[in-house]
């Protein structure tokens, strides 16, 4: 039996090869995790499918805080037409447009920022261009603003619309490194070049710059610690799967016979105790259908192991085509077979036990016995499971049937269907 037994070793190795391509996509994402865990880029981006992968699980959250956020931003920015109210007359009426269509343009930016069908690019680019939208609007009002305090709450309110955009508003900290700078240096040129004295000038730029860098401080630390958060939790993530995909494979490899890919004797014993304690528990039937290949000791000694394994591999297909997949199909050892079907009639577990060998039959696979193809004879046994009813004695009674099917004649079911379907 070494063929078969080198057969069986080539099955497992396709099964581990099969494992392993699965595993291979995992285990570089885990690489790319450890190695971004280890070694953090300093602009705080992962290689691309780690960064695909980030941008995946987080969309869950950041979408509907871009949309919350937004629309605080957007209310808070048009609350202070209170204050415009209390300008000038001559630059009130401007000031209020002003200020209503930039707080109209902010809510539809980061509504539409917020779709989950948008590139994760153009998300970024849409809400790091919001800070910029809202500075230019009160760079305006500074513009057009004659009194000096007015001007200088004007950058004030700049400040605070930076701040909000870096840590409030759920941006990358590499996109909010470009665009936060950019409203700033706006903001500087503008500032620099008005009519404000030097001092006030100089009091309110280095502000600015200060406020601005150490805003991107805290933006870079706590984005830093939120993507270390998910490293940890991928690369755990991760871990578990493999568990699961080992505990997998051992159990396939535990149940599956490595000659057929059908179910081997052990899990054969262990499902049709299952069976064997829901039906007595219900009352209902449980079906045992033994199937021995015919002269299949003549098959190995004319056409040699090799092709006896191949011969068994063709029946195993043909009998596990022939059942549903709830039923239990398996090999119970050299050229015997076995099938467990719930809740049958005696007669229609005969009848399917005789369409299985007409199919066997039909196969017309070429063979030493008297017809000259391959058959396979059949043992039924139908019973409702009483209190002493166990997986030997129900055996016991499906192998005394396959016994009287061989003593007659073989190629026939052992009690017979009454009708044929």
């Amino acid at each position: 039996m070494l063929s078969g037994e080198v057969t069986r070793n080539l099955d497992v190795n396709q099964q581990n090869q099969a494992a392993t391509a699965r595993a291979r996509p995992r285990d570089a994402l885990r690489g790319l995790a450890a190695l971004a865990y280890d070694k953090p880029s300093k602009l705080l981006s992962f290689p691309k499918p780690l960064e695909a992968r980030f941008e995946a699980d987080t969309k869950a959250w950041r979408l509907p805080n871009l949309r919350v956020f937004g629309t605080a931003a957007a209310l808070i920015f048009s609350l202070f037409l209170f204050t415009d109210l209390q300008l000038a007359p001559e630059i009130r009426d401007r000031t209020i447009n002003l200020r209503l269509v930039a707080s109209v343009l902010l809510f539809f930016a980061f509504q539409i920022a917020g779709i989950s069908g948008l590139s994760a690019g153009l998300r970024e680019a849409i809400t790091g261009a919001t800070p910029l939208l809202a500075s230019c609007c009160l760079l305006m009002m500074f513009e057009i603003d004659p009194d000096p305090v007015d001007r200088v709450l004007q950058i004030t309110g700049i400040i605070g619309i930076l701040f909000y955009g870096m840590i409030v508003v759920p941006s990358l900290f590499r996109h909010v490194l470009v665009s936060i700078p950019l409203a700033l240096a706006v903001t500087e040129a503008v500032l620099m070049t008005s009519s404000l004295s030097l001092h006030v000038r100089l009091c309110d730029g280095t502000m600015l710059v200060f406020l601005v860098f150490m805003g991107l401080i805290a933006k870079h630390r706590m984005e830093h610690q939120q993507r270390r958060e998910y490293l940890r939790g991928l690369l755990a993530s991760l871990r578990y799967d493999d568990l699961v995909s080992d505990t997998d494979t051992l159990r396939i490899l535990a149940e599956e016979d490595g000659l057929t890919g059908l179910l081997n004797r052990r899990a054969i014993n262990v499902r049709l105790a299952r069976t064997i304690t829901h039906c007595r528990e219900n009352g209902s039937l449980v079906g045992v259908m033994l199937i021995d290949v015919d002269f299949f000791k003549m098959y190995n000694d004319v056409y040699g192991h090799v092709a006896g394994d191949a011969c068994l591999r063709n029946v195993a297909q043909i009998v596990k085509g022939q059942f549903r997949a709830e039923d239990i199909v398996g090999r119970y050892g050299g050229e015997e077979f076995i099938v467990v079907v719930r809740d049958p009639s005696p007669q229609a577990c005969s009848q399917l036990a005789e369409r299985v060998r007409r199919a066997i039959e039909a196969a017309g696979i070429s063979a030493p016995g008297p017809l000259g193809c391959l058959t396979a004879s059949f043992g039924i046994a139908c019973v409702v499971p009483g209190p002493d009813c166990t997986v030997e004695t129900l055996l016991e009674l499906a192998d005394q049937q396959l016994y009287a099917a061989k003593r007659g004649g073989r190629n026939r079911v052992s009690p017979p269907p009454r009708e044929l379907v």
